[in-house]
Order: C-alpha cells, then sequence, then structure tokens
C-alpha cells in the first residue's frame, strides 16, 4: 500500500505540463505579433476602462477576511464616474479591436524564509530554512473595450532539512475585461495544481497537496449615484491522495453587491452571498454539503484630506445538510490615516460572535490591528513597513474553567527599490500563542525576497 501510495506521489501528471506547455507555446506566438513588445507597465487606456478593471479585479479576488480592505478600495476606484464616448459626426465609430495593444511581462522571485519554529510546537522546535523560486510570464492584451490577462506560473518551494515538505505548483490564469459604456463585464478561469515532490512519504503535509480550477464572471452597472454588480462563481477541488476521499468537492458562490453615493463623501454599501459546498464522494449518512447566506451592511466615507473610515456590520447563517448549523455575526470599524505623501497608517477593530449548533461551543473574538508603510526620507528607494495585531478569543466555561486563546503578532519589512524592475525585501514576523487550556507557542519568521519584473 505504501508503495503504491509512494509511486503515486512521484508522478507529474503529465495532463498539468500539457495545459502549461500549450499555455507558453500560446504566449510565444503571440509575442512574435505586430505590436507586440516587451513593457514593464500596460499602457494607458481609458480612464473608465481603468476604474472598472481595477474594481472587478478586487471583485473577483476578494476575501471575505479582507471585507474592510475590498469595500475602502471600492470607494475610492468608483469615485470616478463613467462618461458615454461622444461620437463625432461623419466619423466612424471606433471598432471593439482599436489601439489594439499587446504586451509581455516576464516575472521572477527568489524567498528564503528562516523558520525556527515550523511545526508550532510548545516544545521540541524544530528549525526549517526553504527557498521558494517562482517563476511566470503575463501577456497583456488591451484595445478600447477590451483588456485580456494571461498569466503562466511555476513556483517551487524546497526545505533544506525537510524533503518531506517540498512542494511544487502550477497555474494558468486567464482574465478578460469589457468596458461597454455603462457596463463591465470580467469574466476569468485559473487552474491550479499543487502537488508533492518529495521521496519521503511519512508526513501530514500529503494531505494539502491537490489541484483545483476557478471560474469567475461578474457584471457591474454604475449611475449616477448608485452601483451594481452581480457575480458568480464555480470552483471544482480534487485531492490527489485516497486519504482524502470524501473531501473532493465543489463550490457555487453567488453575489449581488449595491452601493449608493449619498453625499460627495459618503457612501452606503449593501452585499448579499450564497454559497453551496457540495462534496462529491461522501459515505452514506455522512454528508458535509452545506449552504450558506452572507448578509453585509456597511457605510464609508471621507472624515476629512488625510482620513477615511469605515463602519460594517455582516451576517452569516450556515445550514448543513448533517452537521449543526451555524452563525457569525462580524462587526468591523476601520479608520485610514495618511499623515503625510510618504507616510500612510491603518487602524481596525473586529469584534466576532461565532454561534455553533452546540451552544456550549459559543465563543468571541476581538482583533485589533495596526499597519502602515513610510517611505524614507534619506532616500527614496527604502520603503518601511510594520503590522501589529492582536486576537482574542474567549469560550463558554467547560468543565473546568473558561477557555481564552490569545494571539500576538508583529512584523517589520523593510523594501528597496535596487532597479526600476528589481525589489529586495527583508521582513520579520514574530508571532506568538497563549491559551490556558491548548499548547502554547511562539516563532520567528525572517524573509529575503528578490523579484523581479520587465
Amino acid at each position: 500500500m505504501a508503495q503504491v501510495l509512494l509511486s503515486n506521489c512521484r508522478i507529474i501528471e503529465e495532463r498539468d505540463l500539457r495545459i502549461y506547455y500549450l499555455a507558453c507555446l500560446l504566449i510565444i506566438v503571440l509575442s512574435f505579433c505586430p505590436g507586440a513588445v516587451f513593457a514593464q507597465q500596460m499602457p494607458l487606456a481609458l480612464r473608465d476602462n481603468a476604474i472598472m478593471s481595477a474594481f472587478q479585479l478586487l471583485q473577483v479576488n476578494r476575501d471575505k477576511a479582507m471585507t474592510s480592505s475590498f469595500q475602502e478600495a471600492q470607494m475610492r476606484l468608483l469615485d470616478g464616474k463613467f462618461k458615454e464616448a461622444v461620437i463625432i459626426k461623419n466619423k466612424p465609430t471606433p471598432s471593439f479591436l482599436s489601439n489594439f495593444r499587446l504586451r509581455n511581462h516576464p516575472y521572477a522571485s527568489l524567498e528564503s524564509v528562516l523558520d525556527d519554529n515550523v511545526d508550532l510546537s510548545g516544545d521540541h522546535k524544530k528549525t526549517a530554512f526553504s527557498n521558494k523560486v517562482i517563476l511566470g510570464l503575463k501577456n497583456n492584451i488591451t484595445s478600447k473595450y477590451l483588456t485580456t490577462i494571461l498569466d503562466l506560473k511555476l513556483d517551487t518551494t524546497y526545505y533544506k532539512n525537510r524533503t518531506r515538505s517540498n512542494t511544487q505548483g502550477a497555474e494558468v490564469k486567464l482574465q478578460n475585461y469589457f468596458n461597454l459604456g455603462r457596463y463591465a463585464f470580467s469574466i476569468s478561469d485559473t487552474y491550479n495544481n499543487n502537488y508533492i515532490v518529495s521521496d519521503n512519504f511519512v508526513d501530514s503535509d500529503l494531505f494539502e497537496h491537490y489541484w483545483s480550477n476557478t471560474f469567475n464572471t461578474t457584471l457591474s452597472r454604475d449611475y449616477n449615484r448608485l452601483g451594481y454588480s452581480l457575480g458568480y462563481s464555480y470552483i471544482q477541488t480534487e485531492y490527489e491522495n485516497d486519504f482524502s476521499l470524501g473531501n473532493d468537492h465543489t463550490d457555487h458562490t453567488f453575489t449581488f453587491k449595491q452601493y449608493l453615493k449619498v453625499a460627495t463623501k459618503t457612501r452606503f454599501m449593501f452585499d448579499y452571498e450564497h454559497g453551496i459546498t457540495e462534496y462529491i464522494h461522501q459515505q452514506p449518512g455522512a454528508s458535509k454539503d452545506f449552504h450558506y447566506d452572507d448578509f453585509s451592511l456597511g457605510v464609508t466615507g471621507v472624515l476629512s484630506a488625510k482620513m477615511t473610515a469605515l463602519l460594517n456590520t455582516a451576517y452569516r447563517f450556515s445550514d448543513y445538510k448533517e452537521d449543526d448549523d451555524y452563525n457569525k455575526i462580524t462587526a468591523t470599524g476601520k479608520i485610514s490615516y495618511v499623515m503625510s505623501p510618504n507616510t500612510n497608517m491603518a487602524l481596525t477593530y473586529q469584534h466576532i460572535a461565532h454561534d455553533p449548533g452546540d451552544h456550549t461551543d459559543n465563543f468571541r473574538e476581538n482583533i485589533i490591528t495596526i499597519s502602515g508603510d513610510r517611505r524614507l526620507s534619506f532616500n527614496r528607494r527604502f520603503k518601511f513597513t510594520y503590522d501589529a495585531s492582536y486576537d482574542r478569543a474567549v469560550y463558554p466555561k467547560g468543565d473546568i474553567r473558561t477557555k481564552r486563546n490569545t494571539r500576538y503578532s508583529w512584523g517589520l519589512g523593510l523594501i528597496y527599490n535596487f532597479r526600476e524592475w528589481v525589489d529586495l525585501s527583508l521582513e520579520y514576523d514574530n508571532k506568538q500563542y497563549r491559551s490556558n487550556v491548548d499548547t502554547s507557542y511562539k516563532n520567528n519568521i525572517l524573509k529575503f525576497k528578490t523579484s523581479a519584473k520587465f
């Protein structure tokens, strides 16, 4: 049995490499097309297209844990109004592919990480040193109404003293943005394969290797004071080993987002999300399928020339087919302050109420986060970053005592823009976990990263 599983771990699926090589060949062919050049930046497009492209990209990649950051960015990006194109009399209307431009962007990065407690253990700490290499090629095709991005990426992580944790990944992403007057439409598909490449079979990391395919599409409309967006996402995830039988699943997500500009500097926002998760292989009578409804209501505004604020509350109800239902209420407050053109900071507070079906597991969580960055005055190539967070969770009283878990973290970073296309960065992170019931731990992480974008 072990030999069969070991042989499966060593095989790199040929279909994944075929997809990657075919996509690479497509970009190489496009590179020889007339007008194709290498450039670090995309050509300047119409303001309408730039605003909605950035807005759509934020929506596609939105993470629920970063709701406050997304909505602040959404407010700023949508401040510009779409303007109808003026068609000059007796002049032909521009074609769909007018102002066609093709740009190629190779990129690469090397990240070295030293972690003094890679297993997050209270005792018997193990230090790990790893190198992560990313190689990619991005192709941008732009015109008056269309932006297409094809991104190919390979990444490999190698551990010096933990070869069983070595991984490789391949990703192919295709994104399309259409600017149709006051409408904006986007469609994208991403294929990702993450697999093990080591010869050592005995490791829990084996359970994390998978392949997935993600499809996203959104349609947005902007009025004078009102805007909305409709979205759909489909994700299929399959794991590579037999131990994960029963964990392969599909996710369907339907979203509706709306904002109302009640004043020049104030905006109300309403978001609704409906998600369905279905597991492919399940044991009879042990279904893990569930669906959820997520409602979010918030207001964001510009308090002064240097300060913006966000208040948001969200309610999520998860209905499990076999397990107990789950409720979660989140209240968020965020203040961003720009001290100078070189310095900005943000303070975020979140209160989360977790209410599982079994009320003995209810707990409350308070999270405080401070972050910011500063471009150093003695040399504008240097930028200093910092962040700190405090997360405290209090569980109901158990058989003996009330459980309390606290997480502390803080980090410092220094980024140096060596050239216009080369960045060097050095980061340090300190993380601590303290509990009066569970095992406490702390770890220090030191990262050095070099990245180049052409």
